[in-house]
């Protein structure tokens, strides 16, 4: 039976159509994903590759077949958002534990003081 434990919260990338990658190249890509590992990066969780038909008028009354490749990637959610907003200004305030805001203070005023 399933229920809400059963489930967790995760991120899924669409990678785009104009990302010109073979397979070797995109498995080679997820192969490095799969070895990040720190508190900082999302941990990534896994990929789809994955073709589909799909019909298409090619010509008036005239349909062919064009097979469409999805490549999606599944990390881990991160609840403040995306990385893209925080640097626009477009998020307004990111949480931080007190621990982290006295670092970020810290490293700051520290910089300052030596340029």
């Amino acid at each position: 039976m399933l229920n809400r434990e059963n489930f967790r919260l995760v991120a899924v990338k669409k990678l785009l159509k104009q990302i010109d990658l073979s397979d070797k190249e995109f498995l080679d890509e997820v192969a490095c994903l799969n070895t990040l590992n720190h508190k900082n990066i999302v941990r990534f969780l896994g990929y789809c590759a994955d073709s589909n038909g799909v019909v298409m008028e090619i010509a008036p009354n005239k349909y062919g077949i064009a097979y469409v490749e999805q490549r999606l990637l599944c990390f881990e959610f991160a609840p403040n958002g995306n990385l893209h907003h925080y640097l626009r200004g477009t998020i307004s305030a990111i949480l931080l534990s007190p621990s982290m805001l006295v670092e970020y203070v810290l490293s700051h005023y520290i910089s300052r003081l030596f340029t």
